[in-house]
Formats: C-alpha cells, sequence, structure tokens
C-alpha cells in the first residue's frame, strides 16, 4: 500500500509531531508498504530516511493557494490510503475525495476529540468519508458511539539513560533533603501548569523542576515571583528528550496536571522509568494508574492535598505503582502501536 500521512498547522515539535515520527519509524521497518508525509519543514530532520517527505506551508487551511497545493500534491502521490491526525484538515480532505480515490483513517490524540465522535458519527456524509478512526484512549466513550473505530494507546520506545551526562550536573535541588517534583510539556493552558503552581505554593516541603518553553511562559514566571518560589521552583525551558529522561530519573514524583490529553506520553516515560506518578484523570491515566494515584479533580486543592499525602508517604507510594509500571510495560510499547495501526490498514486493503 502506498500510505500518506498529513501532518501541519504547527511550526514545533509537540506531542502529537513527535508521536507521528516515532509511529513512521516503527511502520517504515515494513517494506511492503511506502510511506510518504506531507509536513511543515520543522519535522523534516525527525522523519526516517525511507519516508518520502513532502514539505508544504499547512499554517492556513484557509489560504487557497495551499489548498491547492496540498490537493496537487496528494493527487501526484496518488496514495491509497491517508492518515491524518486531528480534525484541522478533515474537511479538507474529505472534499478532496471527491476528485481522488483513496481510504481515510483519522486519528484523534485528546478527548476534546473523542468527544466529537458523537456528531461525527451521526453525519452521513462524515461517516462516508472516514473509513476507519483510530483514538487513543477512553474505550468505553468508543464503544457506544462508533464502530469503526480501533483504540490504538500512544506507545513509546523504551527510554535508555546512558550514563549521568545531563547538561546541568548536578540539577538544582538535587541531594537537598526535600523531595523533588517534576513536571513537563508546552507551556499552553491545557497543560494545567498554572493550578500546579498554585498547588505548590502551599505545599512547603518539595520543590519542583518544571520544564518546557511556550507561549504560557512569561506567565508562568510571574506566578512563581508572586508566590516567592524562585527558590523551589525551576524552569530551566525546553531540553533535549535525553535531557528531560535525565530528570525523570533523578526526580521522586512525576506530576501531570493537564486538562486534558492523547497520552499523555510522558507518564509512559515516566513509568518505563520506574519514576512515580501522579495525574488528572486525563487521556488513558485512569487504564493504567488506580483511583490512589490520581487527583479527584484538576483544583488546586486537590491537587495540594494528594502531593501532600504522597509527599508524606513516598515509598509507600512507590511500591503501590510496581504492577502499574509493569502493566505499562507490556501495552505501551512502540511495536505493538506501530502493529495494531498495520492492522488497521490492512483491513481496509
Amino acid at each position: 500500500m502506498r500510505i500518506c500521512f498529513i501532518l501541519g498547522d504547527k511550526d514545533s515539535l509537540g506531542g502529537i509531531q513527535n508521536h507521528v515520527c516515532s509511529l513512521l519509524n516503527e511502520l517504515s521497518r515494513n517494506k511492503s508498504n511506502d510511506y510518504h508525509i506531507i509536513s511543515n519543514r520543522v519535522l523534516v530532520p525527525y522523519i526516517p530516511k525511507n519516508v518520502k517527505v513532502h514539505v508544504l506551508d499547512l499554517n492556513s487551511r484557509r489560504n487557497p493557494f495551499s489548498t491547492i497545493k496540498l490537493f496537487l500534491r496528494i493527487k501526484e502521490i496518488n496514495p491509497s490510503l491517508i492518515h491524518i491526525h486531528g480534525r484541522k484538515f478533515l474537511k479538507l480532505i474529505r472534499f478532496y475525495r471527491l476528485f481522488i480515490k483513496f481510504k481515510l483513517v483519522l486519528t484523534l490524540h485528546n478527548t476534546k476529540g473523542i468527544q466529537k465522535l458523537n456528531s461525527l458519527s451521526k453525519s452521513f456524509f462524515v461517516k462516508t468519508a472516514i473509513d476507519h478512526f483510530i483514538v487513543v484512549s477512553d474505550p468505553e466513550k468508543i464503544a457506544s458511539r462508533v464502530i469503526n473505530a480501533t483504540l490504538i494507546h500512544n506507545g513509546i520506545k523504551m527510554p535508555v539513560i546512558e550514563g549521568d551526562r545531563f547538561f546541568y550536573n548536578p540539577p538544582p535541588f538535587e541531594n537537598e533533603g526535600l523531595p523533588v517534583l517534576i513536571a513537563c510539556g508546552r507551556f499552553v493552558r491545557e497543560k494545567g501548569f498554572d493550578i500546579l503552581l498554585d498547588a505548590l505554593s502551599r505545599v512547603h516541603n518539595a520543590k519542583l523542576w518544571l520544564v518546557g518553553d511556550g507561549p504560557e511562559m512569561p506567565s508562568i514566571r510571574k506566578i512563581v515571583t508572586a508566590n516567592n518560589m524562585d527558590d523551589r521552583v525551576w524552569l530551566p525551558g525546553r531540553l533535549s528528550h535525553d535531557d528531560v529522561l535525565q530528570l525523570i530519573s533523578k526526580a521522586d514524583l512525576f506530576v501531570i496536571s493537564s486538562l486534558s490529553e492523547g497520552g499523555p506520553i510522558t507518564m509512559c516515560e515516566a513509568m518505563f522509568l520506574d519514576c512515580p506518578v501522579v495525574s488528572t484523570k486525563v487521556g488513558f491515566a485512569p487504564e493504567f494508574l488506580d483511583e490512589q494515584h490520581m487527583f479527584s479533580d484538576i483544583s488546586a486543592e486537590s491537587i495540594q492535598l494528594k502531593l501532600n499525602e504522597i509527599i508524606l508517604n513516598l515509598e509507600p507510594y512507590n511500591t503501590t505503582l510496581m504492577p502499574n509500571f509493569e502493566k505499562v510495560k507490556n501495552s505501551l510499547g512502540i511495536t505493538t502501536m506501530a502493529k495494531k495501526t498495520e492492522a488497521v490498514y490492512q483491513s481496509l486493503s
């Protein structure tokens, strides 16, 4: 099969972009399929060499010149199947199907997208335009909403820590006697870092590495300073993936405060590294964490109470997570994800 991925609308390497690159890297090992991707230039260095890359500026879906270029490129590639991630290009791609014949697979990466499945599946035009949905969490919701959907969790390659070559060694707060928490991700509202910092301002027996960058960075810095937490919160900015893994392996607790997530992939990486995790009830976290490992709701009060409880009992808390670590390692590998995705493609061939 000739399979074409389409991914754009972002000039930075975020969670979905990382996921697509990892998936393509694994899928392209199967020489029986011919893989292409249409994307912005930012992804080019991360795409496997045996995948044909077509660079287009996809930031504006309403630009008529961009839509025409995308149509002509798809026509030139002549794929037997197109796989898109998220709903941003859905209207365009289903319109192109009036003129070009191909199967269409849509992956929805967050709970907002999954909540739209009900309206998508009830629309006759959309249902006939989408041959198969791939969703990454919430199997109960999926089963009741749409027939042609497959649950495939976002998988990751086993994280490897090579020595102790962290760029800042030792990082701040290490070996100071207080537990060190870590949270990381793009600094956007959906990550809930403002809520986490609000909670931490009332948790005085812990320190935090808050790793990442993004449009919310100025407001995050203001919150830290306003709450006199400059000596308890480290904001190193965006780090390399290797450096992030080094920090996770050194931290006492990985905290996820997100309002919505497709994974979260960072939870997988932390649990692959046997780092204790506590999370909001987002993405597939409820499928791999027990109730005691999640915040009761997304509020500063709930996060504060749970962090205080965990910090006072870190070792016993870590012990309760041992079965969860094994479950994640057995279920969320990248090879498993690729095999399930290939099975979807084959069902449509």
